[in-house]
C-alpha cells in the first residue's frame, strides 16, 4: 500500500518482501478493506481490480447474524453491519469490500510492480541496517547471498514482529486494558454445500452461541471456503488435543464434512510503540501499534 502511494506520487521506493509470492498463506487473517480504505484503493486507480477479486458477488449483504447454530434459530441480525452497501454519501463513494488479504495483497503487489518507481523484491529479507543523517543502508538476505540496498528513508511494514522495529531498538508497551489471556482458534475450512444447507440466509458473519459452543463463522473464499472463529469452554489451549472438526460440526449442528485447511491458535492483545521513529526509520502498521484484531481494524 505505501509502495502505490509512493509510486503514485512518482517516488523512487523499493519494496523488501520475504516471501516468494504474495497470497501464500491460506490463514483467514483480515477479510475486509473497509470504506476509508476504499477511498485509498481508489486514488490509486484499482476499484475494479478489488471488486474481481472479491470473491462474494456485489449484491451479497455484509449481515451479521446471531444463532443458535448454523442450522438453528436466528435471534439478531445487523443488516450491513460492514457497510459494504454504499450509503449514498459523496464523501465515500465505494463501499467496503470483503476480500481475503492474501487476494487484496495479490492485486496491490501487481499493481505496485507496474510502476516506474517503484522496485518490487520478492524472496528477500532485511538483515541489517545502519543510518547517518543523509541515508539509511540496509544490507538484505536475496537467493543468491546479500546485497546492500541505499535509500533516504526505510519503513518498517513488517508487523507485529517488526525486524525493523527490533533493529532499531524501539521497545512495545502493553496496553493491559485491552489485551486478556482468552485463547482463541482462528482456522479456514472447506465445507463443500455449507452455504445452501443452512437456512439463515446470506451473511459475513454468523455469530453462535449456545450452552455448548462459541464461534463466529462465515464465507470466506470461494468453493464454500468458510473460517471460523471458536472460543470453546474450559478448553487448555492446546490445538494438539482439539477435535476442531467435531466443535466446528457442533457450531453448525450437523455432521457435515469438513476438511480444515488452516488452524492457529491466538489471544487478543493491544500494543503501542514508545516511538514510531528513530532518526530516517519509520514504523506503521502493526510494526507501530497492535490491537485485537476484530473488524480488520489492525489492517485498515
Amino acid at each position: 500500500a505505501l509502495s502505490l502511494e509512493l509510486g503514485s506520487r512518482g517516488v523512487k521506493c523499493c519494496v523488501i518482501e520475504q516471501n516468494d509470492r504474495l497470497g501464500a498463506s491460506q490463514a483467514p487473517r483480515s477479510k475486509m478493506l473497509n470504506v476509508r480504505s476504499m477511498t485509498h484503493v481508489r486514488r490509486w486507480g484499482l476499484v475494479d481490480a478489488i471488486r474481481r477479486a472479491t470473491p462474494l458477488p456485489p449484491e451479497y449483504p455484509s449481515d451479521i447474524i446471531y444463532a443458535t447454530r448454523l442450522m438453528g434459530s436466528e435471534f439478531a441480525r445487523f443488516e450491513n453491519a460492514f457497510s459494504t452497501k454504499r450509503a449514498g454519501d459523496d464523501r465515500f463513494p465505494d463501499g467496503a469490500a470483503w476480500i481475503p488479504q492474501y487476494r487484496n495483497e495479490d492485486v496491490f503487489r501487481e499493481a505496485a510492480a507496474h510502476i516506474p518507481s517503484v522496485t518490487v523484491m520478492m524472496g528477500t529479507r532485511l538483515l541489517t541496517f545502519t543510518q547517518t543523517e543523509q541515508k539509511v543502508e540496509a544490507t538484505i538476505a536475496t537467493a543468491d547471498g546479500s546485497q546492500v540496498v541505499r535509500a533516504d528513508y526505510i519503513v518498517g511494514a513488517d508487523g507485529a514482529r517488526s525486524t525493523v522495529r527490533s533493529l532499531a531498538g524501539i521497545v512495545m508497551d502493553e496496553i493491559p486494558s485491552a489485551s486478556t489471556k482468552m485463547s482463541n482458534i482462528s482456522a479456514l475450512i472447506h465445507a463443500p454445500g455449507l452455504s445452501k444447507l443452512h437456512k439463515l440466509g446470506p451473511a459475513i458473519i454468523y455469530h453462535v452461541v449456545n450452552g455448548e459452543v462459541s464461534a463466529g463463522m462465515g464465507p470466506f473464499d470461494d468453493g464454500d471456503r468458510w473460517f471460523i472463529n471458536a472460543h470453546p469452554p474450559h478448553w487448555s489451549g492446546d490445538l494438539a488435543n482439539f477435535d476442531l472438526v467435531a466443535y466446528t460440526q457442533a457450531v453448525i449442528g450437523a455432521p457435515v464434512p469438513i476438511e480444515v485447511l488452516y488452524k492457529s491458535t491466538w489471544a487478543p492483545r493491544a500494543l503501542i510503540a514508545r516511538s514510531y521513529s528513530q532518526g530516517r526509520v519509520f514504523l506503521v502498521g502493526d510494526a507501530s501499534q497492535v490491537r485485537p484484531p476484530t473488524g480488520g481494524y489492525g489492517m485498515n
